[in-house]
């Protein structure tokens, strides 16, 4: 068992068919050890989480060989529910098209073994259904009517106290749901979204952060003018309810700020991430970086108070400012290539042109040369800041004779820390 386990959790290509060809040694007449459950089981699950190709119908190849050789009296090894559900989770994992229409006829068998022969064994659980919706989402996400049907049923179970819905799984259920209604057009995913907070309540449940996230993500990406607005409602909502966020809630509520066309959005993002600094204590450099980045991108799209007053407090370019010192000052952070092409759009957008802006362009491109992170995003938002004299100059610093603009060709050492986002 434990060799088996070793392959099944192996991350290496061709792990999962190391632990079959163990499994097959076990099954031979030579072997005085023969495979139990754990043995069979252990194996599904390494095809489920294999990447290679093929990977579903090995799972469910190995599912119907123990299936028949039970019926057949060859071994005393029945599959059980683990055994379905992993294969359906093999198959939500894969790129296979017809993973959706695969995982509902396992479920079905299941369902068929369970209610016709009265099979505790093979009882699908929460897990077996969440695995099937998310087989639904990632590869069907159009067919919303097959999905609701599923989930209708599956709050019917819980009702009847056929099965336990943890915290965790509600959160995935939902999740699921959520991201497919996400698909439909800006007002009915809207509301669609919402209205699965309402389902929840209504089962007597009490939502986790990671149903509000999954709602706060389609205010981002589907509502038209009021996300932001809709963004705070629910963290309220969220707080009369004394459901604590998480800082995924609030980076999902600053994105939807950004994308908000509120005039005084610059301002409600910095203050939200002011309010919710201590939610990030926990969280890694990263989550932070992102969530000042959201703030830059909120600045960086709004409009300016005009050329007299972009030192106020509260205007748009005043508050990246801020912003931008802050990343620089603080000690578990460093700006990004997001941060300084974020930075520069700013500068398009929202600083007349003048001496301050050809200033700030040129510490942003030193600062950003020196930090590894002149990526082809940036070189882009610098060819729009600039003005050609200046453009022109920064791309020739450090380098003789001709030279083009693309990413390749400018010295290593001013690109050798971007990441992909």
């Amino acid at each position: 068992q434990a060799v088996i386990d070793a392959w099944a959790k192996c991350p290496e290509g061709g792990s999962a068919q190391k632990a079959e060809e163990i499994l097959n040694h076990l099954r031979s007449p030579v072997s005085s050890t023969k495979p139990n459950i754990y043995h069979y089981n252990s194996v599904i699950t390494a095809w489920a989480r294999s990447k290679e190709k093929g990977a579903p119908q090995k799972a469910e190849s190995l599912l119907l060989e123990m299936e028949a050789d039970y019926n057949d009296g060859v071994i005393k090894v029945k599959p059980n529910a683990v055994s379905y559900s992993c294969v359906i989770d093999a198959w939500a994992k894969s790129e296979e098209k017809q993973a959706p229409k695969r995982a509902l006829h396992i479920l079905e068998h299941m369902r068929n073994l369970y209610f016709e022969k009265c099979d505790e064994d093979v009882k699908p659980t929460i897990v077996t259904y969440n695995s099937v919706l998310n087989a639904l989402a990632k590869h069907d996400p159009g067919d919303i009517t097959t999905a609701e049907l599923l989930l209708t049923h599956m709050e019917a179970l819980y009702k009847s106290g056929e099965v336990v819905w943890e915290s965790d799984d509600i959160a995935y259920t939902y999740s699921s749901m959520i991201h497919m209604y996400a698909t439909l057009d800006n007002k009915m995913a809207v509301e669609k979204a919402e209205s699965v907070l309402k389902r929840i309540q209504d089962l007597g449940i009490k939502p986790n952060p990671v149903v509000y996230n999954s709602v706060l993500n389609v205010y981002a990406r589907c509502c038209d003018g009021d996300s932001g607005v809709r963004a705070d409602l629910l963290l309220k909502q969220m707080k009369n309810e004394q459901i604590e966020p998480d800082f995924c809630t609030f980076n999902s509520a600053l994105h939807c700020w950004a994308r908000s066309p509120e005039e005084n959005k610059a301002n409600r993002a910095f203050s939200l991430l002011s309010h919710s600094r201590e939610f990030y204590s926990n969280a890694d450099g990263k989550s932070l970086l992102i969530a000042y980045n959201t703030v830059l991108n909120a600045c960086a799209s709004s409009h300016s108070a005009g050329n007299m007053h972009y030192h106020a407090d509260n205007d748009p370019f005043h508050i990246a400012m801020k912003v931008y010192s802050e990343i620089k000052n603080a000690p578990h952070i460093k700006p990004d290539h997001i941060t300084y092409g974020t930075f520069l759009k700013a500068c398009s957008n929202l600083l007349p042109i003048g001496e301050e802006r050809i200033r700030i362009i040129r510490e942003i491109f030193h600062s950003c040369c020196i930090d590894g992170q002149v990526s082809e995003a940036f070189l882009r938002a610098l060819q729009i800041a600039a003005p050609t004299e200046l453009h022109n100059e920064l791309m020739k610093k450090g380098r003789k004779g001709s030279f083009d603009e693309t990413i390749d060709s400018i010295p290593a050492e001013w690109r050798c820390n971007v990441r992909a986002a």
